[in-house]
């Protein structure tokens, strides 16, 4: 791959690069300090606490990688991506979708339990654009903006908002890809098998012979923390994989996932979400950490159970076996699959572009959101 940084990511910056750029732009979107908390964990896989203070979302946020530049890149950008979803103006106001000539059923935007949302219904719109097309159309604004201090009233009883899809990139394609493969992820564990079921295909950690992925796996084995790998299947054939890291010192299951046409970089950003979320129980500097977070249910638990069958990891991965010489050779790919095995487009609003990076939102109407299911654990004795 040209133009590629690795390991565990693939950008067309060095992260160095990147850091050098972004660095002196901080106070522009009210960051005031980037803290290094790796050292709570006893992992020493880097990780990030990014403040703003007068954030209208949340005021922490983290980031992680395996590098510190990259887990420093990782928070600064989630915090800037808040910051831009937090203000989002309306191009259109009090229109019903059935006066639009949209290209996508608006009833396929992923709507809350009860919804009463009807295309007769007037809503607020933001321009987008049509993924892969020079096609123009708009987006309901509840899809796209994030402030919890200027909520409308009733729009919880519409759409289900969330940050999935808000990404950001050296480029335009770049951000495009990793906010496309967050809604495709999401929308992949939303859509695996039931604990119970037994369907799942546990991962045999054993067999991973990625030297990155092996050796975070092995750190976390060497720390006495549990680890559970499932592969995630779904229609576009692209490696997914969800992560569940357990420790006698942490009462809650940590989880992460990831999606990525390498399996290797999947595999390396589910266990890197899944060791960021140990340091947000041990930190606890999430703005949206409840007490349910640290309690489970006021029991004890034992190391959780397997469920289903162990699969390989040349077995899990999927592989489609494609290289792709740029981010938009893989957007084109992806859109492709996209359209041909699901029936579906991506649209996209592009929330900033310069020369230093750019920042969108990626709306798939038709595919799910998720809250990521854990496995059951055993109770003691």
């Amino acid at each position: 791959m040209s133009d590629r940084y690795v390991p565990g990511t693939h950008r067309t910056r060095s992260p160095a690069d990147t850091w050098a750029a972004i660095a002196p732009r901080l106070s522009t979107y009210g960051i005031t300090r980037v803290a290094d908390v790796t050292g709570l964990d006893v992992l020493g896989i880097p990780v990030t606490m990014v403040t703003r203070p007068l954030s209208a979302t949340l005021a922490a946020s983290q980031g992680k990688g395996l590098t510190l530049d990259l887990a420093r890149i990782s928070g600064v950008m989630e915090s800037i991506e808040l910051w831009h979803a937090e203000d989002v103006s309306p191009s259109l106001r009090d229109v019903p979708a059935r006066d639009l000539a949209l290209p996508y059923d608006c009833l396929d935007l992923i709507r809350h339990p009860g919804s009463f949302l009807t295309p007769e219904l007037p809503l607020d719109w933001v321009p987008a654009r049509v993924m892969g097309t020079s096609e123009e159309t708009v987006v309901p604004l509840l899809t796209t903006v994030l402030n919890h201090a200027a909520r409308q009233t009733g729009s919880l009883a519409m759409f289900q908002t969330s940050s999935s899809g808000l990404a950001s990139g050296n480029t335009v394609d770049e951000a495009l890809l990793h906010g496309l493969y967050e809604v495709l992820e999401r929308d992949s564990v939303a859509r695996m098998p039931t604990v119970s079921s037994g369907r799942r295909q546990l991962l045999d950690i054993s067999t991973v012979d990625d030297p990155v992925c092996a050796g975070l796996i092995e750190r976390l084995d060497r720390h006495r923390i549990w680890s559970q790998i499932t592969a995630v299947p779904n229609a576009l054939g692209i490696p997914c994989f969800a992560v569940y890291l357990w420790s006698e010192d942490i009462p809650a299951l940590c989880t992460g996932s990831g999606l990525h046409s390498v399996p290797s970089v999947a595999l390396t950003s589910a266990l890197l979400e899944a060791v960021q979320c140990r340091l947000t129980f041990i930190s606890g500097v999430r703005d949206d950490l409840g007490e349910g977070a640290f309690v489970m249910h006021g029991r004890s638990w034992d190391t959780p159970a397997d469920y289903g069958e162990r699969v390989t990891w040349k077995e899990s991965g999927q592989s489609p076996g494609e290289v792709f010489a740029s981010p938009g050779d893989e957007l084109a790919w992806i859109g492709k699959r996209l359209r041909g095995k699901m029936d579906r487009i991506a649209c996209f609003v592009e929330l900033e572009a310069n020369p230093v990076f750019s920042v969108v939102k990626v709306i798939c109407p038709g595919l799910r959101d998720m809250h990521h299911e854990t496995p059951l654990p055993r109770l003691r004795g």
